[in-house]
């Protein structure tokens, strides 16, 4: 089970997921703090250090989009309904 996110850390998550979406890759660090409103780079990096190690991400260090986005982390959409309750007799006259 993943370990619950502070405010923060689940709006840096966030920000991944959206980049990646609307991109096709990661952010890298410095993409982070500026979307963030951090001050550094180093703001950005402790967050991520703190998603990598409850779970949510994996930091690939060889590159500078090196964020893997872990499993039980995406979100599927709803795309329909289905009707539950006590199933209805349907009768036709044939």
């Amino acid at each position: 089970m993943l370990k619950p996110l502070t405010n923060r850390q689940n709006d840096v998550l966030d920000f991944i997921k959206d980049f990646n979406f609307e991109n096709g890759i990661s952010p890298t660090r410095s993409e982070i703090a500026i979307g963030m409103g951090f001050r550094s780079k180093t703001a950005a990096v402790d967050h991520l250090k703190a998603l990598e190690r409850k779970g949510y991400i994996h930091l690939h260090s060889e590159t500078s989009r090196g964020i893997q986005l872990l499993q039980g982390t995406d979100e599927l959409p709803i795309i329909g309904s289905v009707a539950a309750g006590s199933p209805i007799e349907a009768i036709e006259n044939i």
